[in-house]
Protein backbone atom coordinates (compact mmCIF):
# COMPACT_ATOMS: atom_id res chain seq x y z
CA UNK A 1 0.00 0.00 0.00
CA UNK A 2 1.08 3.48 -0.13
CA UNK A 3 0.14 6.95 1.37
CA UNK A 4 1.94 9.67 -0.47
CA UNK A 5 1.78 12.03 2.56
CA UNK A 6 4.05 15.09 2.52
CA UNK A 7 6.70 16.64 0.39
CA UNK A 8 9.85 19.03 0.65
CA UNK A 9 12.04 20.55 -1.90
CA UNK A 10 16.32 21.35 -2.38
CA UNK A 11 17.30 24.09 -4.40
CA UNK A 12 17.97 22.21 -6.93
CA UNK A 13 14.12 21.31 -8.02
CA UNK A 14 14.65 17.98 -6.60
CA UNK A 15 11.27 16.86 -4.55
CA UNK A 16 11.52 14.36 -1.97
CA UNK A 17 7.82 12.86 -1.05
CA UNK A 18 7.29 10.87 2.46
CA UNK A 19 5.45 7.89 1.90
CA UNK A 20 3.48 6.61 5.12
CA UNK A 21 2.28 3.50 4.38
CA UNK A 22 5.27 2.05 1.65
CA UNK A 23 7.92 3.43 4.60
CA UNK A 24 10.06 4.82 1.89
CA UNK A 25 10.76 8.57 0.52
CA UNK A 26 10.98 9.27 -3.08
CA UNK A 27 12.94 11.98 -4.72
CA UNK A 28 10.88 13.55 -7.36
CA UNK A 29 13.73 15.37 -10.20
CA UNK A 30 12.73 18.89 -11.75
CA UNK A 31 12.38 17.02 -15.20
CA UNK A 32 9.59 14.54 -13.37
CA UNK A 33 11.79 11.50 -13.14
CA UNK A 34 11.10 9.66 -9.61
CA UNK A 35 12.80 6.61 -7.89
CA UNK A 36 12.90 5.96 -4.20
CA UNK A 37 15.43 7.93 -2.66
CA UNK A 38 15.82 6.46 0.85
CA UNK A 39 14.63 2.94 2.34
CA UNK A 40 15.15 0.72 6.14
CA UNK A 41 14.51 -0.14 9.46
CA UNK A 42 14.44 3.67 10.58
CA UNK A 43 11.63 3.82 8.22
CA UNK A 44 9.50 0.98 8.80
CA UNK A 45 6.58 0.82 11.17
CA UNK A 46 3.72 -0.75 12.32
CA UNK A 47 0.87 1.83 11.27
CA UNK A 48 1.58 5.54 9.85
CA UNK A 49 4.87 5.60 9.47
CA UNK A 50 7.02 9.00 7.11
CA UNK A 51 5.49 11.53 7.67
CA UNK A 52 6.57 15.50 7.62
CA UNK A 53 9.49 16.02 5.77
CA UNK A 54 11.70 19.22 6.05
CA UNK A 55 15.30 19.46 3.36
CA UNK A 56 17.86 21.66 6.14
CA UNK A 57 20.71 23.41 4.34
CA UNK A 58 20.75 21.47 0.99
CA UNK A 59 22.44 19.19 3.20
CA UNK A 60 19.84 16.77 4.57
CA UNK A 61 16.32 15.42 5.15
CA UNK A 62 14.66 15.53 8.67
CA UNK A 63 11.90 12.95 8.56
CA UNK A 64 9.09 12.53 11.08
CA UNK A 65 8.08 8.44 11.53
CA UNK A 66 4.87 9.15 13.51
CA UNK A 67 4.30 5.28 14.39
CA UNK A 68 7.86 5.14 15.91
CA UNK A 69 7.86 8.45 17.58
CA UNK A 70 11.45 9.26 15.98
CA UNK A 71 12.83 11.90 13.74
CA UNK A 72 15.19 10.74 10.99
CA UNK A 73 18.13 12.65 9.46
CA UNK A 74 18.70 11.45 6.17
CA UNK A 75 21.53 13.08 4.43
CA UNK A 76 21.20 14.02 0.44
CA UNK A 77 24.65 12.99 -0.42
CA UNK A 78 24.24 9.28 0.89
CA UNK A 79 20.47 8.57 1.94
CA UNK A 80 21.87 4.95 3.15
CA UNK A 81 23.99 6.78 5.94
CA UNK A 82 20.69 7.72 7.74
CA UNK A 83 20.48 8.05 11.30
CA UNK A 84 17.75 8.59 14.12
CA UNK A 85 18.26 12.31 16.09
CA UNK A 86 18.45 12.01 19.96
CA UNK A 87 15.42 13.72 21.01
CA UNK A 88 14.60 14.73 25.05
CA UNK A 89 11.23 12.21 24.64
CA UNK A 90 9.20 10.38 22.49
CA UNK A 91 7.75 12.60 19.35
CA UNK A 92 5.22 11.09 16.96
CA UNK A 93 5.41 13.76 14.87
CA UNK A 94 3.25 14.80 11.95
CA UNK A 95 4.00 17.77 9.95
CA UNK A 96 7.19 19.33 9.81
CA UNK A 97 8.24 23.18 9.46
CA UNK A 98 11.95 24.64 9.37
CA UNK A 99 11.59 28.05 10.95
CA UNK A 100 13.60 31.03 9.89
CA UNK A 101 15.86 30.95 12.96
CA UNK A 102 16.65 27.36 12.35
CA UNK A 103 14.30 25.65 14.40
CA UNK A 104 12.01 22.72 13.49
CA UNK A 105 8.37 23.00 14.16
CA UNK A 106 7.05 19.79 14.58
CA UNK A 107 3.00 18.87 14.95
CA UNK A 108 2.83 16.14 17.46
CA UNK A 109 -0.08 14.30 19.36
CA UNK A 110 -0.50 14.77 22.99
CA UNK A 111 -3.16 13.44 25.82
CA UNK A 112 -4.78 16.55 25.64
CA UNK A 113 -4.68 16.95 21.98
CA UNK A 114 -2.57 17.94 19.25
CA UNK A 115 0.32 20.44 20.00
CA UNK A 116 3.00 21.92 18.18
CA UNK A 117 6.24 21.86 19.62
CA UNK A 118 9.77 23.69 18.58
CA UNK A 119 12.87 22.33 18.58
CA UNK A 120 16.41 23.31 18.33
CA UNK A 121 19.61 21.62 17.74
CA UNK A 122 23.65 22.74 18.49
CA UNK A 123 25.23 19.99 16.73
CA UNK A 124 23.76 19.92 13.15
CA UNK A 125 20.48 17.63 14.25
CA UNK A 126 22.59 14.98 15.85
CA UNK A 127 20.52 15.58 18.74
CA UNK A 128 17.98 18.69 20.13
CA UNK A 129 16.37 19.94 22.94
CA UNK A 130 12.43 21.04 23.36
CA UNK A 131 12.90 24.59 23.66
CA UNK A 132 8.39 25.70 23.71
CA UNK A 133 5.72 24.00 23.06
CA UNK A 134 2.03 24.86 23.01
CA UNK A 135 -1.60 23.62 22.21
CA UNK A 136 -2.52 23.21 18.26
CA UNK A 137 -6.09 22.03 18.71
CA UNK A 138 -6.90 19.68 16.01
CA UNK A 139 -3.66 20.44 13.60
CA UNK A 140 -1.80 18.08 11.51
CA UNK A 141 0.85 20.58 10.47
CA UNK A 142 1.32 24.73 10.17
CA UNK A 143 2.33 27.59 8.00
CA UNK A 144 4.68 30.18 8.38
CA UNK A 145 3.92 34.01 7.46
CA UNK A 146 7.24 35.54 8.85
CA UNK A 147 7.56 34.22 12.50
CA UNK A 148 4.16 34.06 12.82
CA UNK A 149 3.01 30.19 12.69
CA UNK A 150 -1.10 29.35 11.87
CA UNK A 151 -2.28 25.90 12.04
CA UNK A 152 -5.61 24.88 10.93
CA UNK A 153 -8.06 23.30 13.43
CA UNK A 154 -10.54 20.70 10.92
CA UNK A 155 -12.33 18.78 13.47
CA UNK A 156 -10.85 15.36 12.21
CA UNK A 157 -11.87 14.37 15.31
CA UNK A 158 -15.40 14.46 14.83
CA UNK A 159 -14.86 13.55 11.03
CA UNK A 160 -13.61 10.45 11.39
CA UNK A 161 -15.78 9.98 14.73
CA UNK A 162 -19.27 9.62 13.47
CA UNK A 163 -18.69 10.44 10.09
CA UNK A 164 -20.69 12.82 9.84
CA UNK A 165 -19.43 16.53 7.95
CA UNK A 166 -17.84 19.07 9.50
CA UNK A 167 -19.49 22.40 9.07
CA UNK A 168 -16.74 24.92 10.01
CA UNK A 169 -13.08 25.20 10.80
CA UNK A 170 -10.63 27.69 12.87
CA UNK A 171 -7.28 28.88 11.54
CA UNK A 172 -5.48 29.46 14.48
CA UNK A 173 -2.07 31.42 15.13
CA UNK A 174 0.27 29.58 17.42
CA UNK A 175 2.62 31.81 19.56
CA UNK A 176 5.99 30.36 20.33
CA UNK A 177 8.77 31.80 22.30
CA UNK A 178 11.72 31.48 20.56
CA UNK A 179 14.47 33.67 21.74
CA UNK A 180 16.44 35.31 19.61
CA UNK A 181 19.85 33.51 20.76
CA UNK A 182 18.51 30.82 17.54
CA UNK A 183 18.92 33.94 15.10
CA UNK A 184 20.91 33.20 12.05
CA UNK A 185 24.04 34.19 12.89
CA UNK A 186 25.48 36.38 9.95
CA UNK A 187 28.92 37.92 9.71
CA UNK A 188 28.20 41.93 9.60
CA UNK A 189 31.59 43.42 8.43
CA UNK A 190 30.77 40.51 4.99
CA UNK A 191 27.66 41.50 5.36
CA UNK A 192 28.92 45.51 4.81
CA UNK A 193 31.50 44.53 1.54
CA UNK A 194 28.44 42.80 0.18
CA UNK A 195 26.33 45.85 0.66
CA UNK A 196 28.78 48.43 -0.71
CA UNK A 197 29.59 45.90 -3.38
CA UNK A 198 25.82 45.37 -4.46
CA UNK A 199 23.70 47.71 -2.53
CA UNK A 200 24.84 51.17 -1.81
CA UNK A 201 24.26 52.56 -5.29
CA UNK A 202 20.34 52.47 -4.74
CA UNK A 203 20.98 52.93 -0.58
CA UNK A 204 22.20 55.13 2.07
CA UNK A 205 23.34 53.16 4.77
CA UNK A 206 24.61 55.72 6.79
CA UNK A 207 21.42 58.13 6.54
CA UNK A 208 17.66 57.87 5.84
CA UNK A 209 18.20 60.28 3.08
CA UNK A 210 16.66 58.53 -0.46
CA UNK A 211 18.56 57.53 -3.48
CA UNK A 212 16.70 55.61 -5.85
CA UNK A 213 15.72 53.66 -2.75
CA UNK A 214 14.63 54.47 1.07
CA UNK A 215 18.05 55.30 3.44
CA UNK A 216 18.45 51.93 5.73
CA UNK A 217 20.07 53.58 8.17
CA UNK A 218 17.66 52.34 11.79
CA UNK A 219 15.97 50.36 9.42
CA UNK A 220 15.80 47.36 12.09
CA UNK A 221 13.64 49.48 14.47
CA UNK A 222 11.29 50.44 11.16
CA UNK A 223 11.31 46.64 9.94
CA UNK A 224 9.91 45.24 12.92
CA UNK A 225 6.77 47.06 12.60
CA UNK A 226 6.35 47.04 8.83
CA UNK A 227 4.51 44.21 8.65
CA UNK A 228 2.34 42.64 10.75
CA UNK A 229 3.24 39.18 11.89
CA UNK A 230 7.49 39.50 10.76
CA UNK A 231 9.88 40.01 12.83
CA UNK A 232 12.79 42.52 12.05
CA UNK A 233 14.90 40.08 10.43
CA UNK A 234 12.36 38.10 8.82
CA UNK A 235 11.01 41.39 7.11
CA UNK A 236 15.14 42.49 6.06
CA UNK A 237 15.40 38.51 4.67
CA UNK A 238 11.80 38.97 2.85
CA UNK A 239 13.22 42.72 1.50
CA UNK A 240 16.33 40.99 0.16
CA UNK A 241 14.67 37.52 -1.50
CA UNK A 242 11.36 38.55 -2.24
CA UNK A 243 11.67 42.99 -2.58
CA UNK A 244 7.76 42.94 -4.77
CA UNK A 245 6.23 41.67 -1.48
CA UNK A 246 5.82 44.51 0.18
CA UNK A 247 7.51 47.96 -1.45
CA UNK A 248 7.50 50.75 0.75
CA UNK A 249 5.03 53.48 -0.23
CA UNK A 250 6.55 55.98 -2.13
CA UNK A 251 8.68 54.22 -3.87
CA UNK A 252 8.63 52.29 -7.23
CA UNK A 253 9.17 48.27 -7.42
CA UNK A 254 12.60 48.75 -8.86
CA UNK A 255 14.24 46.53 -6.56
CA UNK A 256 15.93 43.36 -8.80
CA UNK A 257 14.63 39.78 -7.32
CA UNK A 258 17.65 38.54 -8.02
CA UNK A 259 19.85 38.58 -5.15
CA UNK A 260 18.43 34.66 -3.96
CA UNK A 261 20.45 33.10 -6.98
CA UNK A 262 23.30 35.84 -6.79
CA UNK A 263 24.01 34.98 -3.39
CA UNK A 264 24.56 32.04 -0.80
CA UNK A 265 22.58 31.58 2.22
CA UNK A 266 25.43 32.87 4.49
CA UNK A 267 26.20 35.57 2.37
CA UNK A 268 21.96 36.45 2.70
CA UNK A 269 22.91 35.83 6.76
CA UNK A 270 25.57 38.23 6.77
CA UNK A 271 24.05 40.87 5.13
CA UNK A 272 21.09 40.66 7.20
CA UNK A 273 23.19 40.98 10.20
CA UNK A 274 24.63 43.87 8.77
CA UNK A 275 21.20 45.90 8.04
CA UNK A 276 20.09 44.89 11.12
CA UNK A 277 23.49 46.48 12.49
CA UNK A 278 22.44 50.11 10.79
Amino acid sequence: MHFPNDVTSDSDGNAYVSDSFAGVVYKVDADGNAEIFAQGDLLTAQGFGPNGIEVVNDEFLLLAVTANATLIKIPLDDPTNMSEVALPEALGGDGLLLHPNGDLLMVAPSPDGNELIALRSDDNWESATIVDRQPAPGATTAALRGDAVYAVNAHLGELFGDGASVAAFEINRIDLALDAAAASAGDAANGQSLFVTNCSVCHNADSEATLVGPGLLGISERAATRVEGLSAEAYIRQSILEPGAFVVEGFPPAMPATFGAMFTDEQIDDLVAYLKSL
